[in-house]
Order: C-alpha cells, then structure tokens, then sequence
C-alpha cells in the first residue's frame, strides 16, 4: 500500500511538472524580453517541483524503514527496495553492492521478484557481472558466491552452536558475519586458514559470512542458525 500510494503520488508531480513545461514554454512569447522573464519564472516552478520530489521520496523512505515485519522475504525485499530508492539519490556503497549481490544470487523460483530487482540494480555497477541463482535441492543448504572461487567454505550448515569457516587456498582477508539487514554483528581478521565461530547466542535465523580481501571482489555465504 506505501508503494502504490508513492508512486500514485510520484505520478502526479511528474505531471505538474509537465504542465508547467507546457503552459510556461518560453517561446510562446515573441520578444526577448519575455522569454527571459518566462524562462526564470519556470526554472523556480521547476526547482520547487524537485524539492517537492525529494521530500516525497525521503517521506516514503521512512515509511518503508519503519515497517517492522522480519519474516526472511519482507527483509529481502524491503533490503532491496530501500538501496533502489537510494541509487536513485546517490552512488551505493560497496557494502550495498555486497548486500545486492547476496539476493541476486538467491534463487527467483524461490524467493521471486526480489531476486531480478536486485540482479537489475547491480547491472548498473557490476555490467559484466555474473549472477549465478542459486537453486539447490535445499534453500538451508545453499550459499552463494563467486563461481571464481570455490576455496571458500562454511560448515556445519544449518547450524546450532559452532561453524567453521575453512579458506584452503589461505589469503589475508577478513570474514565478517551479517544480519539479514546487512548490519555486520562480528569481524575478524583470518590469520589460518580455519576459523570457528560461535553462533549459539544468536536468535534462529539468516545469516550471512562475508569473506573480504583488501583489493579482491567479496564474497559471500548464506548460513542458518538453529534453536
């Protein structure tokens, strides 16, 4: 409902704003006086109109944010959904970008629309990126990351209390685990290529365990924690 009515709203100051372009045209006017006169009087309706825009667009973003639902898709799409109203303001982070291409490397049968707005959004940082949809026989067991790199692994998954990450082609790098809302919970530097994590305090749910090097491309595990 928040985005029909956005978008209902958006609609209607694109048209105003297209109206003001039709009835103050500068040149419907002969002399150059006029059309000077004219011109200005339209850059200053036009510069209001684009106020009124950014402020309906930061009045929707925080409508969006404050809708409190945690079920995995609502996360994923409400993710997805705020980073595009973002791109359409300034550049995405990298941390954003990481966070776009763990949903794009989910698996659209499953997880459906959220999955292409994300693979869509990267396009326009990543153009020769590749999005591998990850569709196993089981959504618990998969994990998602560069087809590049297979040294990168999580273990046991799902899990309860103890996971391991393992780099058997072992590089300084950092992992990090994040929430579904890309929010990073811990960090840690690797200094072999085994590391163990404790992940029994945290509340069941979606994880993910970021590997991150200082100039290479990050990547990215899905990991379920357990009751």
């Amino acid at each position: 409902e928040a985005d029909v009515s956005y978008r209902k709203k958006l609609k209607e100051k694109a048209l105003e704003l297209d109206v003001i372009t039709e009835n103050n045209n500068p040149y419907h006017k002969k002399t150059t006086a006029d059309r000077l006169t004219l011109a200005g009087q339209l850059r200053t309706m036009r510069e209001q109109k684009v106020i009124e825009l950014q402020q309906l667009r930061q009045s929707h973003v925080q409508t969006i944010s404050e809708i409190n639902c945690f079920s995995e898709m609502f996360m994923l799409w409400k993710q997805t959904y705020l980073l595009l109203m973002k791109h359409q303001e300034e550049r995405l982070s990298e941390n954003d970008l990481t966070n776009l291409q763990v949903i794009a490397n989910l698996c659209a049968e499953d997880y459906g629309d959220v999955v292409h707005w994300a693979e869509g959004l990267l396009s326009a940082y990543l153009p020769n990126g590749y999005f591998e949809n990850d569709c196993g026989e089981s959504i618990d067991q998969r994990s998602f990351s560069s087809k590049k790199s297979k040294d990168f692994k999580v273990f046991p998954n799902p899990v309860k209390e103890v996971i391991t990450v393992e780099i058997s082609d072992f590089e300084d790098c950092t992992i990090r685990l994040k929430g579904i809302d890309g929010k990073v919970i811990f960090s840690h530097k690797m200094t072999a290529n085994l590391y163990q994590l404790e992940v029994a305090s945290l509340s069941a749910g979606l994880y993910y365990i970021e590997k991150r090097t200082e100039n290479g491309i990050p990547e990215v595990k899905k990991i379920v924690v357990k009751d």
